[in-house]
């Protein structure tokens, strides 16, 4: 696990601004677009990042992307590292949004790698927050492949926060740490 322990919580989200936009994604997406500036106060230096969350104004999915991250090596791919939030539809679950957890892959072998649910337990510490959000994705979502069984984490719609701190648990302490699941 981790030498350092991450926290969730010091990473401070604050909105920069905000603006209807269109972008594309499988095809021209209009909606909002929030930009956030954001200090990992894990760290005391080379910890200011900006993020845009883009919005769909119809159903579709949220997209968590940094726009600027702090000049240090291990960081340098993550400016085009977006994570996505679609539309729970199971009951229990529906008007929440879920993310598949992907983690970054320190070795760079691939740009992520994925988990399934019986590895929760596997996780990093810094998962711990988030730990009673995390389900299989059979649980929360229909699924048409064979990824019913991959961990996902559950947000509320419009939790630009939890959903940028989750980038940060996903890619960026993953990176740091050189964690690799087992």
């Amino acid at each position: 696990m981790g030498r350092k322990r991450y926290d969730p919580r010091r990473v401070i989200v604050t909105l920069v601004e905000k603006r209807r936009s269109s972008w594309k994604w499988g095809g021209t997406i209009l909606g909002t677009e929030y930009r956030y500036a954001v200090v990992d106060g894990n760290f005391d230096r080379l910890n200011h990042w900006e993020f845009i969350v883009s919005e769909p104004k119809t159903a579709g999915q949220v997209v968590v992307c940094p726009v600027q991250v702090p000049g240090k090596s291990v960081f340098a791919d993550l400016g085009r590292r977006s994570i996505t939030f679609a539309r729970a539809n199971r009951q229990g679950y529906r008007g929440r949004l879920y993310c598949k957890v992907f983690l970054s892959d320190p070795t760079g072998e691939k740009n992520r790698r994925g988990t399934r649910g019986e590895q929760r337990g596997c996780l990093p510490r810094w998962f711990g927050g988030f730990g009673c959000r995390l389900r299989e994705k059979g649980t929360v979502a229909t699924t048409r492949g064979k990824d019913g069984a991959a961990l996902v984490c559950l947000v509320d719609p419009g939790d630009h926060e939890r959903m940028i701190r989750l980038y940060f648990a996903m890619r960026v302490w993953v990176l740091q740490e050189r964690f690799k699941i087992e």
